[in-house]
């Protein structure tokens, strides 16, 4: 494993398992703990993702210890007005006794309330790190920054080989963020076309690896985190499987040309906010 250091010191598993889109009717239990078996110890979740409870029990389960797994979650934007107590209600579900990494999930709501009850919840030894998901996606994320007193450690957004979010990965970059993708195989709805384009598999084929772990591996060496997800056993063992080999410059040049500059979740925040900020929780 490889591992980003974050600016607050920690060590976080620069490739971890995502669990968007795993029903929590067995399905994310059953592979949270293929995960965990197979040796991820960075593990994405969030309540919006409506799983955090099979989560927490895969994890249990697992017999690995919890000082060893990086557990995340993210808070949904109507918790941030009481953020700490959003918080704690997280570690209920997860039930662990500390997380460490939460995210504002998006820039809605009152984000400056939210970033202060996670500092809280930090100096309350309930979170070791806390970072942003999607800012990216508002005109109006510099804000954010104006008169903060911890920077965030981590920011996480799409990115993937046909969608490289230049500017802002820069800006992170120079502000001391890290930054992580979240569809870093494409997703779900780009069914596989990403493994399969003509650059990528290029370069899988020249070093016998699929085009998933190509495209995980150029993540890394492009200075991201990552956190594939996958219902199917054998992908999620196969995309831990890349730290045997490394990308030249011809491979990144190659795969650079896939750029399209096109998202697959291409939908605005403004058009998802009545849906985010009316969403209904039911724990």
């Amino acid at each position: 494993m490889e591992y980003i250091t974050l600016n607050n010191g920690t060590k976080m598993p620069a490739l971890g398992f995502g669990t968007f889109g795993l029903a929590a009717d067995g399905t994310a239990k059953r592979c949270v703990l293929a995960a965990l078996r197979a040796g991820y110890r960075h593990i994405d979740t969030a309540h919006g993702y409506l799983n955090e409870r099979e989560v927490g029990e895969a994890i249990k389960e697992s017999g690995v210890k919890r000082e060893e797994i990086w557990l995340t979650t993210k808070i949904w934007p109507t918790e941030y007005s009481d953020a700490e107590a959003a918080v704690d209600r997280a570690l209920e579900r997860l039930g662990t006794e500390y997380l460490d990494l939460v995210y504002l999930h998006h820039f809605l709501g009152d984000v400056k309330a939210g970033w202060k009850g996670l500092k809280s919840a930090v100096r309350h030894g309930k979170v070791r790190s806390i970072g942003i998901s999607n800012f990216e996606r508002s005109d109006e994320y510099e804000s954010f920054f104006d008169g903060i007193e911890i920077t965030p450690a981590i920011a996480q957004m799409e990115r993937h080989i046909t969608f490289t979010p230049e500017a802002y990965a820069e800006e992170l970059k120079g502000r001391g963020i890290a930054r992580e993708a979240w569809f870093p195989l494409g997703g779900t709805m780009s069914q596989k076309a990403q493994l399969n384009l003509p650059e990528v598999q290029q370069v899988a084929k020249k070093h016998g690896k699929t085009g998933a772990q190509v495209l995980l591996r150029w993540q890394l060496q492009t200075g991201f985190s990552a956190v594939p997800g996958s219902s199917n056993e054998e992908h999620i063992a196969e995309n831990l499987d890349i730290f045997d080999f490394t990308l030249d410059a011809d491979d990144l040049a190659a795969l650079a040309r896939a750029n399209s500059g096109k998202r697959v979740f291409d939908v605005p925040l403004s058009a998802q906010t009545d849906m985010i900020m009316g969403f209904k929780f039911n724990d």
